[in-house]
């Protein structure tokens, strides 16, 4: 807002404003030589202080948040406020700085931008005369003046007869200017298809006799041609007696596919993130002179590197990204240490590159492929003599060819995370949804553990109980130190907790249910094998549909049904017989009824091999789901324990920010699922999870100590 105000007055405000705030050890400052005269000595007289009850001004600092400072003031001076800036200069040494005004200014909200210390970063370069930065191991040269004053921060000057000045210039900073810039996440994929192709073809032979044998490349794994060829060879002395085989090699093989790196980077909308992993190889140089050779060494980057610049679109949908791929090795077959001369040689590297412009989709893979390395060789090898004879040589060669493709296949996938997304967390970023990676056409479903997946357990592992023990434990430890660390009691003095495998299971279950997974699961796609020892003939089981069987209990007073799988594990002949259930009905009247039952059921067997299953009553405990909603769950579980077979069921390994792979809901929805063993004591445990991890924490604290007492009874302490 414009004001009347004499400009003179505005000028001298801002100067005085700058000289109290201390900009610099000294601020030239010249009148300006056409002022007039003044007619008054109240027209020169001092000016209230800023902010003082009897100013008509008053002043409020704002910090930024993201822009810089200059650009700020730059904005703001084109949409028409009045801004203060200064000119450097070096003063009377080079510790001193003088800042001169720019222009002066005539109106008010006035916007003073403070000005940032001289030295911000410990490898900037010394102004003061240092040496800068020293060698990796010698340090830095720390600047002589360390300021503890904040960075980025306006001075704004306002009219207190005016408040909506202030109102309005802090609403166009907060909301249009000192805004944050967006981010991506960009997962990365780096996968090495290693193809090392080796044709071969020709015939081998071998020659026996009683005391003689020759062979050209005999090898166990040719199906020989046997037969007697004495005439061919009646040079020898010994004619008769002699065995001769002859075998066709044609052979052709394939190795696998590697994956080299697996990063993954949160960088800013616009900026450039690089990722790069490999190694340094030393490379040496020697300058000779009259008097001596100066020799040095240097290194050279090799491996992967990725470049990327990624630019999100207005709605969020797109990224574009600049991207560059650089995969690099050293070639050893080509690479000479030295010249014939005795010069040092530098390495071959193998140098692959790639670089592009592409859009893509948000959460959509995007595949760099083309970068190939190809090694060729061929050779031939023969009998002696007989294999240079003109045409019938060839019966006595054999050539190979071996070709040594590699491929290097680079899959980005960016994600867009939204800044007003309240769970993102900018300290720990994988505990955000936004890096789960569900319905990907290329990869299989993974959902990241956040923090509120995780159960707090204190109650347990901070018991007198389990510190008694865990006590023991450690004294035991201390006086057998012949015994090894991977002894597995020793296992919970560090993040082993007991019973942990059952919390863990329910934990994932959670997560099932959370995310409505089990929904992917059909009714009709469940099988159950029923008991049926009295057949004469053919299987001793009857395959089932559960939802055929559900569906029976709408029609009697039995509202719920056991699946009893404890009296055929027990009977079981072998590992390779199907899980079979005696299947019987029963009534349950409430949901603690229902606990009461199946607790009844299996509390004869210690594997909690029963189930109990019910449309009419929900357990409690478990959400609100049905027990048929708890089973595709457990069913789910089961499947994820089977995909993540390389991750311990274990707390350590359940921790925030650990990705977890799904099964793809297509999967689930064709699959037929089976009930077994498994899934019945998982399901008992989701259900009765808290009584059961008490069982299994108490069954697990006693193995500790029966453990420690086996242990000492056959090993005496050192």
């Amino acid at each position: 807002m414009k004001t009347d105000l004499n400009p003179k007055s505005v000028f001298r405000t801002a100067l005085a404003l700058a000289i109290a705030l201390g900009f610099g050890s000294r601020l030239a400052y010249a009148q300006d030589a056409a002022a007039p005269e003044a007619e008054s000595a109240e027209e020169y007289a001092p000016l209230p202080a800023i902010g003082s009850p009897g100013s008509d001004l008053d002043f409020q600092t704002y910090r930024l948040s993201y822009m810089q400072g200059d650009r700020v003031i730059a904005l703001l001076k084109a949409l028409g406020y009045a801004t203060v800036e200064f000119a450097a200069a070096e003063g009377e040494s080079v510790e001193e700085t003088v800042y001169t005004v720019l222009q002066e200014v005539d109106g008010y909200p006035l916007i003073i931008k403070f000005v940032d210390a001289n030295k911000t970063s410990l490898m900037a370069p010394a102004i003061d005369g240092g040496g800068g930065e020293a060698s990796g191991l010698g340090g830095t040269y720390l600047h002589q003046q360390t300021s503890g004053a904040p960075e980025q921060r306006l001075f704004i000057v306002y009219e207190k007869a005016h408040p909506e000045q202030m109102h309005a210039l802090m609403q166009l900073l907060r909301n249009d200017i000192d805004v944050p810039a967006r981010q991506v996440v960009i997962e990365a994929l780096v996968v090495e298809v290693d193809t090392d192709k080796l044709d071969e073809l020709g015939v081998n032979y071998a020659v026996q006799q009683k005391n003689f044998s020759l062979s050209f490349n005999a090898d166990k794994s040719v199906l020989p041609f046997v037969g007697q060829f004495d005439d061919v060879l009646e040079d020898w002395e010994e004619p008769l007696g002699v065995g001769f085989s002859a075998g066709l090699r044609a052979l052709t093989e394939t190795v696998h596919a590697e994956i080299l790196s697996n990063p993954s980077v949160l960088v800013l909308n616009g900026r450039q993130a690089r990722i790069q992993v490999g190694q340094q190889v030393p490379t040496s140089s020697a300058v000779a002179t009259n008097n001596h050779v100066r020799s040095s060494v240097k290194y050279l980057q090799t491996g992967i590197v990725l470049n990327i610049r990624p630019r999100i679109s207005e709605d969020g949908s797109e990224v574009t990204m600049q991207i560059e791929t650089i995969v690099s090795s050293v070639n050893p077959a080509k690479s000479e240490h030295e010249s014939d001369s005795g010069v040092l040689l530098a390495p071959v590297v193998d140098n692959r590159q790639v670089q592009t412009f592409v859009r893509v989709a948000d959460n959509t893979p995007f595949i760099v492929g083309g970068l190939i390395a190809n090694d060729k060789s061929n050779s031939n090898s023969g009998v002696p003599f007989l294999s240079k004879i003109p045409y019938l040589g060839n019966l006595f060669k054999r050539s190979s060819k071996k070709d040594d493709k590699r491929e290097v296949i680079v899959v980005l996938t960016p994600h867009v995370i939204d800044t007003g997304e309240k769970s993102f967390s900018y300290v720990i970023p994988k505990d955000s949804k936004t890096f789960d990676s569900f319905d990907h056409i290329l990869f299989r479903n993974a959902y990241r553990i956040r923090d509120d997946d995780v159960f707090d357990l204190t109650f347990a592992t901070q018991s007198n109980y389990f510190k008694s023990i865990l006590g023991e434990l450690k004294t035991f430890h201390d006086e057998h130190s012949e015994l090894s660390e991977k002894e597995p009691v020793f296992g919970y003095l560090h993040d082993k907790v007991p019973g942990e495998d059952v919390i863990v299971r329910r934990m994932i279950w959670e997560i099932v249910h959370k995310a409505k997974y089990h929904h992917h699961i059909a009714d009709d796609h469940i099988l159950v094998f029923e008991a049926n020892e009295g057949a004469q003939f053919g299987n001793k089981f009857k395959t089932l549909l559960l939802s055929n069987i559900m569906r029976d209990l709408q029609s009697g007073d039995a509202n719920a049904l056991v699946l009893d799988y404890a009296d055929h594990k027990a009977k079981t002949a072998g590992p390779f017989e199907h899980p079979r259930a005696l299947i019987s009905r029963t009534r349950i009247t409430n949901p603690a009824n229902y606990v009461e039952q199946i607790s009844a059921l299996n509390s004869d067997d210690l594997e909690r091999n029963t189930v109990l299953l019910s449309n009419a009553v929900a357990p409690p405990g478990v959400r609100g789901a049905t027990t048929l909603e708890v089973l595709k769950g457990v069913l789910v579980l089961k499947r994820i324990l089977a995909l993540n077979h390389s991750m311990p069921v274990t707390i350590q390994e359940f921790r925030v920010g650990r990705q977890i792979i799904f099964p793809t809901e297509q999967e689930l929805r064709d699959k037929y699922h089976i009930l077994d063993y498994d899934v019945a004591r998982f399901f008992y445990q989701v259900i009765n999870y808290y009584p059961e991890f008490e069982r299994a924490f108490n069954s697990d604290s006693d193995a500790i100590l029966e453990r420690i007492k086996e242990i000492s009874d056959a090993t005496p302490p050192q």
